[in-house]
């Protein structure tokens, strides 16, 4: 569970600093209205990732509704429409044309659909305000190539175009498929069949000769109108983004990077005109389009590349977790001493209280006096005097003194003790005297309850009065054991004179041997009481003590556990971007605690103010990692060093000398010509592609930066050195980072790898009777 909340606090982190970075960056409006339309189960988490960036990266992205067609559950926000269809069990090997079947030949759908798409309408009226220009609406369509509802994409495409265009003059319509390249499932042999099989529909839409009509219209009252579409391609631009780089390197943290992409890709076509309108850096959707479209009027397709260089804050967010950690431990591990004296008496265990606790529980001694009253044998005195103290006992009480002192003075006094419940007491004592004070802690309590022989802990002076009392205990039996051999003539009786009655000689020894041996049975129970009680004591700081050292280990698996992480967090970040963040953080952290401790102390932490004693038990744990992280976060990272740029503190970091002082010091020019390398491997193109020419291939590229940036004019200067595309800058103030976007385009669905991989997976499952087309597609070869 800590893991996870530790992760979670990381990405927290990140999210926020994305978005506080992301206010201070100049935000991006997007100029047309933008409607995006997702389509399939599959695309649901590039959705709602694509929705969270927009949020932060565009000021008008509230304006922007997303229409999501599902078989699932519904994504719940406010600006995300969804049709949720609940489908009936359908057979695997018709099931596109199945779904289309369903689709046409139910009406209820159809309805809700239309019913859908117009309230996105009046989503995009309420928000008309917020463009700078209502004359076009962009419909950016995704789905996934291997999802069996994209079989709906010509009906459900049109369909939104044809109500949209109701109320703007243009539809401008652009795709984005997703190819997922690299299956893990059993299935995957089948999801690339059916991803052959919807890219060959694809092509068909794509035809210049593609026209379409069908009643998808639906009024309030139930009439049908036609929806058509005239002769020429469904999409103005049709984007393929695999899951793999055109070398054939598998994307990592996909869903992320993708919806990125398509973002960027939907900003690119939709910014606002610039105010100088020969500028030939800016994108021209126009140009482009005409640029990848082939002589030989054959489909052609586009693909795209994004490279983002941020501030690693996840790794960052574990690491000042990690160093705060640490120096708390460090100041845990070093309390204040504590005086035994006092401890001692806190809990109970000064010889004063020891010797109360074992009074209060045993009877006066006064109350031997009871035991005289007892009944005795009568027997002549002189031949009592003649027997051993012992005899004399046995041959006048029989046992029945005895008796009379178990029940009325042992039996009392050891139920009186109640030591079911002194562990509690004690560990109760221990937590409010010693764990929960400032200036003591955990570590005092574990010390000071440490099982050793030597030294100051409670347990060595316990096992001291131990020693001592049975000591006195042996003593005091040997003593009674001698007295009890001794002749019952030796006991001194007062002196009663020559005429004394025999009776009366016998009273007064027996008040005698019942007081001397009394006695010293009293005082043995009270040091019998006292070893009790001491026992009980130490088996109760033993138990304690391993309550402790549990807490103690739970202390360091923790400081494990946030090293484990921010190591790995930091290995995961490249070379280049993670940089010295231990080092650099290390000290950053290491400065600002300074400077805490010379304010509130060096036991601060412990406080009642910041209260970041750990705690371990079930929510507690949670709630106390909800207080440190919170502390980081307020206390520490709010302060200048985590608020510097993107540029800034990336020069600052790489110049972090280690400990070891063995990195060289990394010249502005040496940083910039490594992140320069990482973005151009980052922003390869998206799609493998076989037997594609070179005279085909159109490239663009384009950074999103602030042009008056030293990074960017570098970027772009040895951008123009390297390649001859045309490339570009978005302008802005940016201080969270920089991203560029590389467009490609001019290849046709022959030259995908995933299409060749996956025809013959499509031709064999058609030949064992699967059925991946709607009738009136199931005849249509793509050129």
């Amino acid at each position: 569970m800590m893991k996870e909340l530790i992760q979670q606090f990381a990405f927290d982190y990140e999210r926020d600093s994305d978005g506080r970075l992301s206010v201070e960056d100049e935000q991006r409006s997007i100029h047309h209205p933008v409607v995006f339309l997702f389509i399939g189960e599959k695309c649901s988490t590039i959705l709602e990732r694509l929705a969270e960036g927009n949020d932060m990266e565009w000021n008008n992205a509230r304006a922007v509704p997303y229409i999501h067609v599902t078989t699932k559950e519904a994504i719940a926000r406010d600006n995300v429409y969804s049709f949720a269809w609940e489908l009936p069990p359908l057979d695997k090997k018709s099931l596109r044309p199945e779904i289309h079947r369903a689709f046409l030949q139910t009406k209820e759908p159809l309805i809700q659909l239309n019913r859908l798409i117009r309230r996105v309408s009046g989503h995009l009226s309420q928000h008309g305000s917020s463009y700078s220009s209502v004359q076009t609406v962009n419909l950016a369509v995704v789905t996934q190539a291997d999802d069996p509802l994209n079989v709906l994409l010509p009906e459900l495409t049109l369909l939104a175009t044809s109500i949209l265009q109701e109320s703007y003059k243009n539809v401008q319509i652009d795709l984005y498929v997703l190819l997922q390249e690299w299956q893990q499932e059993a299935h995957s042999s089948y999801a690339q069949a059916l991803a052959c099989g919807f890219l060959r529909e694809l092509d068909g839409y794509q035809q210049q000769d593609y026209h379409f009509s069908a009643p998808l219209l639906v009024t309030e009252d139930g009439i049908e109108l036609p929806v058509e579409h005239t002769r020429g391609p469904l999409f103005n631009l049709a984007y393929v983004l695999g899951d793999k780089d055109e070398h054939g390197v598998l994307i990592a943290n996909q869903p992320e990077r993708q919806s990125r992409l398509i973002s960027k890709l939907v900003l690119l076509k939709n910014q606002t005109p610039s105010p100088e309108p020969q500028q030939s850096d800016r994108y021209n959707r126009m140009q482009f389009w005409r640029s990848v479209t082939t002589a030989d009027r054959k489909p052609a397709y586009a693909s795209a590349g994004l490279s983002r260089l941020r501030r690693p804050n996840q790794a960052i967010a574990i690491t000042v977790l990690d160093a705060v950690y640490k120096r708390m431990l460090e100041r845990m591990e070093d309390p204040a001493d504590i005086d035994h004296d006092w401890l001692r008496a806190i809990l109970g265990l000064d010889a004063a209280s020891l010797s109360r606790r074992v009074q209060s529980v045993l009877p006066e001694v006064g109350s031997l006096e009871e035991m005289h009253g007892l009944m005795s044998y009568e027997r002549p005195y002189r031949q009592i005097s003649e027997l051993t103290v012992k005899q004399a006992e046995l041959e006048l009480y029989a046992g029945s003194a005895q008796q009379f002192f178990e029940r009325h003075f042992v039996e009392r006094a050891r139920n009186g003790l109640s030591l079911e419940t002194l562990g509690q007491r004690l560990r109760k004592r221990l937590e409010e005297a010693v764990v929960a004070d400032d200036r003591y802690g955990l570590f005092a309590a574990y010390e000071v309850t440490r099982e050793a022989e030597q030294g100051k802990g409670l347990f060595a002076e316990l096992q001291k009065a131990l020693r001592d009392t049975g000591s006195q205990l042996e003593r005091a039996k040997l003593e009674l054991a001698d007295f009890y051999q001794q002749p019952a003539y030796t006991l001194e009786l007062p002196k009663l004179g020559w005429f004394a009655r025999d009776k009366q000689r016998l009273q007064q020894f027996n008040r005698e041997l019942l007081t001397q041996i009394y006695g010293r049975k009293y005082d043995i129970l009270y040091l019998e009481l006292l070893q009790t009680l001491l026992e009980a004591y130490r088996a109760a700081l033993y138990e304690a003590h391993q309550e402790y050292r549990a807490r103690v280990e739970r202390l360091y698996d923790f400081r494990k556990l946030t090293g484990d992480i921010a190591t790995d967090s930091v290995r995961r970040a490249s070379a280049d971007i993670g940089r010295n963040i231990p080092e650099y953080y290390g000290t950053i952290v290491s400065k600002l605690l300074d400077s805490l401790e010379a304010k509130y102390g060096p036991r601060f932490y412990f406080s009642e103010r910041f209260s970041l004693q750990p705690e371990w038990e079930g929510e507690g744990a949670k709630s106390w990692l909800d207080r440190f992280t919170l502390f980081c976060r307020t206390q520490l990272m709010t302060q200048a060093p985590f608020q510097q740029s993107f540029e800034e503190e990336l020069l600052q970091r790489t110049n972090v000398m280690t400990e070891y002082g063995n990195q060289e010091v990394l010249t502005r020019g040496a940083l910039f010509a490594e992140l320069f390398r990482r973005m151009e491997e980052e922003a390869a193109i998206r799609v493998q592609l076989l037997q594609f020419t070179q005279k085909h291939r159109y490239e663009e590229a384009y950074y999103f930066g602030d042009t008056e940036s030293e990074w960017v004019r570098y970027a772009l200067e040895r951008d123009r050195e390297l390649h001859a595309y045309k490339l570009g800058c978005i302008h802005q103030q940016r201080s969270s980072g920089i991203e560029k976007v590389r467009l490609m385009g001019g290849f046709h669905l022959d030259n995908l790898q995933i299409y060749q991989i996956g025809r013959k997976y499509y031709e064999s499952y058609q030949e064992n009777g699967y059925c991946f087309h709607p009738e009136h597609l199931a005849g249509r070869k793509s050129s």
